[in-house]
């Protein structure tokens, strides 16, 4: 089984969440104006109140590891895909986020499995 999940990884896990609950309201409001996404979808996926880990991975190194780990042991799933939800405007710092999530998150992830 193949998965996607939205990431939004961060120095902190509180500043991880707000950014991704930030990217998913104005998602809400842009899916809204288009009048083209599912009802059940956006329940399901961006609607307010609902906690952003119960369907992103969200947080700083550790938490994105922990998240991945439960994943990549779960005998059912064979990939999971990534959208970032945080990610930078500015091509050096996308260069750096995705560095840092690599050397934070893959590489700890590949050791252990």
């Amino acid at each position: 089984m193949a998965l996607t999940r939205c990431v939004s990884f961060s120095s902190s896990r509180e500043q991880a969440v707000e950014e991704a609950q930030a990217r998913a309201e104005a998602s809400q409001r842009m899916y809204n104006t288009w009048d083209m996404q599912e009802e059940h979808m956006v329940q399901i996926h961006i609607s307010p109140g609902d906690a952003i880990t119960d369907w992103a991975v969200a947080g700083g190194p550790r938490d994105c590891v922990e998240q991945f780990s439960k994943l990549r042991d779960d005998p059912g799933v064979d990939y999971v895909g990534v959208t970032f939800l945080n990610l930078p405007k500015d091509l050096a710092a996308v260069r750096d986020y995705l560095q840092r999530f690599g050397e934070e998150v893959i590489r700890p992830l590949s050791r252990n499995a």
